[in-house]
Parts: structure tokens; sequence; C-alpha cells
């Protein structure tokens, strides 16, 4: 399953990183790598949008488990970033890239 991974797939235990970036005074470096995993996990839920439905229940669990890693790295950036309008373009990217996978 070879597209799932991107050239960010090494950066995504990294997003813990978004925070201290943020802490030291390098809100730059910390969009950036916000962006840049952001991303990596939106491509790979966009990958399962390929799968065909009657296929879909054998990844319910990464899927589960690629949600909850986008949820826990925009919480960071929610109570890291200053921008709100910034803020909102990533709640709502979010809200875009996991609707397929869960409930209202």
């Amino acid at each position: 399953f070879a597209p799932l991974y991107s050239a960010y797939d090494y950066y995504t235990p990294m997003a813990a990183y978004v925070s201290v970036l943020f802490g030291a005074e390098m809100p730059e470096s910390g969009r950036m790598l916000f962006d840049a995993i952001a991303q990596a996990y939106q491509n790979r839920l966009a990958v399962f949008s390929q799968v065909p439905e009657e296929e879909l229940s054998y990844y319910t669990q990464s899927i589960r488990l690629e949600v909850d890693a986008y949820q826990r790295l925009l919480e960071i950036y929610q109570e890291t970033e200053p921008n709100l309008d910034s803020v909102s373009a990533a709640n709502e990217a979010f809200r875009k890239a996991t609707s397929p996978y869960v409930a209202d």
C-alpha cells in the first residue's frame, strides 16, 4: 500500500514539535511543519476513498488511526496558532478530509 506513504511520512511522529516551534517563537516553522504533516494525513485518507466500498471494512482500524492522529495534530495546532483564520482553514481541511469516515 505504498501510496499511503508520502515524502512526509517520517515527519508524522513529529506532530508534537509543532507546539515546540510555536513556543520557541518560530511560528512560520511550526506552520510549515503542521501543513506538511496535515497534507500527509489528507493524502493517506484520500487513498482510502479509492478503496471499493465492499472492501472498506477491512481498513476500518487503519482509517480510525489516521483520523485520530490527524485530530491530535489539529488540536496541537489549535492550541498554539494565534491566527484564527489559519485555525479555521485547518479545521475546514480536517472536516473535508475526514467527513467520509466519521459520523456527524
